[in-house]
């Protein structure tokens, strides 16, 4: 097999009670057999059900301890017995079926085919900014006209910095340049 697979294990499984049913000395072997069959399950796509002659694809164990650890798992209710092999217990409420996963896989290869080409996401409208300061109160009581006569004419506007500050002698109170 050359896919990967993901099942799903829940965090506590281990402090479960079932698990805790299990004999100390053979838990560990118990619920890595059990986890090596869920990973197993997925991988196969078999929903969770086994026949006996798949057991031996498991976990490399001789025949007595994988009889031993299935008949453990069996008897507290981690696997179900059948005319097969076995079952994991409640598979199919903790991990997708095979006709889910094959669903998923199909609508994934599809992918865009159907769809029609994404629109580059639409820019939002420009918002004209507010000043974040209030003007000096020298400015807010003068008038239009005096205003007018304290701000330079658009000839005497510093060619570098493009009416930030005024030429001088000395180049623009701005940015310093001179005019070349």
């Amino acid at each position: 097999m050359s896919r990967l697979a993901y099942a799903a294990i829940q965090g506590t499984a281990p402090w479960h009670r079932k698990f805790l049913a299990i004999p100390e000395q053979k838990r560990l072997a118990a619920f890595g057999f059990w986890a090596a069959t869920i990973a197993y399950c997925e991988l196969h796509r078999n929903d969770g059900q086994l026949h006996d002659a798949h057991l031996v694809a498991i976990f490399p164990c001789n025949e007595a301890q994988r009889e031993c650890i299935v008949g453990l798992l069996v008897d507290v209710g981690l696997f179900d017995r059948t005319d097969e092999g076995v079952d994991v217990h409640d598979y199919l409420e903790h991990n997708r079926s095979a006709a889910q996963i094959e669903a998923a896989r199909q609508a994934m290869s599809e992918g865009g085919k159907n769809k029609p080409p994404r629109k580059p996401p639409k820019k939002p409208p420009k918002v004209p900014s507010e000043p974040t300061l209030p003007s000096p109160p020298e400015r807010e009581s003068q008038s239009s006209e005096e205003r007018e006569e304290l701000e330079p004419e658009k000839s005497e506007l510093c060619g570098w910095c493009k009416g930030k500050g005024t030429e001088q002698e000395d180049g623009c109170p701005t940015c310093g340049a001179k005019e070349a």
